[in-house]
């Protein structure tokens, strides 16, 4: 059954699912939906739910990918195909459905059963690192997974969250984090401090408030006024590798494992986690391609993965 691409509303979904729970015989043959590209939106699949609970269901292929289906609809179909479809499942594409962090629970059952699934996509999503790390920790058991593709999540983006103006301005800021690194988060607090003073945008500031921030600033260790047109963008650096990096560092030396494919690529994984990562993966014997584009490290024309540092002191 393939509907992609035919901008496809609920109202659209709903009558053809009602049908198909109708017809047994319809279920014991459909074997691949592909809804992808449609107009389903974040609303109540509920005849969708019905038909993948149909224990006659020898659906072995299904892609909502570009859906827009968002977290509660995620979870349920999670939950349906590892209780009902969980040994004939081989692929499953949810990419950019608009999944956060709370899915990861539900998508780790569904990989927890279906131990025969070859192909998962979770691209354009908003996945953050420590969900991914799970799901990867769930694919360790999991034998006959050929292509994983997390692409265009936020694993690398895990930062701490910026003050206020009222805290910059008035306040010592202080790392929040002990794994990152203190001189370049001030400078680059630093750095945004000084562009929020000059900002045009905020309330002009009364003569003796300006002589007071003058004085003030004459004494600190500012960067020059050229450096306010084009700041530095200096990322904050861990100390040590994230929970994701560990986790896929040991499934690439997973003998067991028998992963083809693998896209991790622009999700602005750091130095450090890529540093691991190109160390791990030379352990690995099975993999034939991998797409790294988009975060700190490449492929050099050996077939090597190179970390990149940049900003480095």
């Amino acid at each position: 059954l393939d509907l992609s691409g035919n901008r496809l509303s609920i109202d659209g979904i709903e009558t053809l699912f009602k049908v198909a729970n109708e017809n047994n015989v319809l279920a014991k043959k459909l074997e691949v939906i592909d809804l992808s590209e449609n107009n389903l939106g974040n609303q109540n699949l509920e005849d969708l739910f019905l038909f993948l609970q149909n224990s006659d269901l020898s659906l072995e292929w299904l892609n909502l990918y570009g859906n827009l289906i968002g977290n509660e609809n995620t979870i349920k179909i999670c939950e349906n195909l590892g209780k009902y479809v969980e040994h004939r499942l081989m692929y499953v594409n949810l990419g950019k459905n608009n999944i956060h962090d709370e899915c990861s629970t539900a998508i780790c059952f569904m990989l927890k059963l279906c131990t025969g699934l070859r192909t998962l996509n979770l691209s354009h999503n908003w996945l953050h690192n420590k969900s991914a790390s799970q799901i990867i920790n769930i694919l360790n058991n999991n034998f006959e997974l050929k292509t994983l593709d997390i692409s265009w999540n936020l694993i690398g983006d895990d930062l701490i969250t910026i003050p206020s103006y009222a805290e910059l301005v008035n306040s010592e800021i202080k790392t929040p984090d002990k794994n990152f690194d203190n001189f370049a988060l001030d400078e680059a607090l630093g750095s945004l401090k000084l562009k929020l003073r000059r900002n045009p945008l905020l309330p002009p500031l009364d003569d003796k408030t300006k002589k007071e921030k003058s004085d003030k600033n004459a004494k600190e260790n500012t960067i020059e006024t050229e450096e306010i047109k084009e700041p530095k963008k200096i990322p904050l650096k861990p100390k040590t590798p994230s929970d994701f990096a560990i986790s896929l560092g040991e499934y690439f030396i997973n003998e067991s494992i028998d992963l083809i494919h693998l896209d991790i690529s622009h999700n602005n994984i750091n130095y450090i986690d890529c540093k691991l990562l190109s160390e791990k993966v030379k352990l690995n014997h099975t993999l034939l391609g991998i797409h790294l584009d988009g975060n700190e490290m490449e492929i050099n024309s050996l077939g090597f993965i190179n970390p990149l540092e940049k900003n480095s002191k």
